[in-house]
């Protein structure tokens, strides 16, 4: 595969968490396919729920993950409604320079989010994507979220779904956690932030001498200054209880 160019490299980074469809799909030869409510695939109950609440409910960043599944192989993302949690800011930069994602307790929030119904080998591949260089659980952990109220189109009601959640801290801004302005949610306790405007924020705090473009190619190039630029943010970071009923079950579904 290619090296990426400057210029895919800050859309990357830039556009996270990229655009996601409002109703469920399946991913099927690298495209979403529009998944009508009560006609799951046959084989979803055989799968593994993995709630997908940051770029990984977008199909552009499924279909780079998952870029050698066979023409027949597919991945159902349903749309899911989630109470009492919200998609906040984590201090750290991911590899392809955004900051990405964690869910965060919040009380009476009603979150808009999805569910990944994966094959084991298909969540082999997501580990590797999650979890870190060594798949150690550096970048996120994987674990299993019991106790929670999510009805997922399709399925129903569960109380219990499998997910990542980061290993830094919440990015402070301002000296509070904030959201993410492109996940859908109601009655939220958190201020609302795109991502270019956190991005853009933290760029000024770390190296108001470079310009945002020259900042996020070295972020995406440079691991040494990637992770300083990661430690500078982890030192402002919020830190965030654990999210109760979660317990971490890395690197093997248990």
């Amino acid at each position: 595969m290619a090296e990426p160019t400057d210029a895919e490299r800050l859309v990357r980074a830039k556009s996270y968490p990229y655009d996601v469809p409002s109703t469920s799909y399946v991913l099927f030869q690298g495209a979403p396919v529009p998944l009508k409510r009560m006609n799951p695939p046959d084989d979803t109950a055989q799968r593994i729920p993995v709630l997908a609440y940051g770029s990984n409910a977008s199909p552009q960043q499924l279909a780079s993950k998952y870029a050698d599944l066979s023409e027949e192989e597919g991945i159902p993302v349903l749309k899911t409604a989630l109470t009492g949690y919200d998609v906040a800011y984590s201090a750290r930069f991911s590899s392809y320079g955004a900051i990405p994602a964690m869910l965060v307790a919040s009380p009476g929030t009603r979150l808009t989010t999805f569910v990944t119904w994966l094959t084991e080998a298909q969540l082999e591949v997501m580990h590797d994507t999650e979890l870190g260089p060594a798949r150690d659980g550096s970048a996120y952990t994987f674990g299993k979220l019991t106790g929670i109220l999510a009805m997922i189109d399709a399925v129903g009601m569960r109380d219990e779904v499998f997910m990542y959640q980061s290993a830094a801290p919440a990015l402070g801004h301002a000296g509070a956690m904030c959201a993410y302005a492109e996940v859908v949610a109601r009655e939220r306790t958190l201020e609302k932030l795109p991502h270019d405007q956190v991005l853009a924020a933290v760029h000024q705090e770390i190296a108001p001498d470079m310009t945002l473009d020259d900042f996020v190619l070295k972020t995406t190039t440079d691991a040494a200054a990637r992770d300083a630029y990661t430690a500078q943010l982890k030192k402002n970071g919020i830190k965030v209880k654990k999210l109760k009923g979660y317990n971490q079950l890395i690197p093997t579904l248990q």
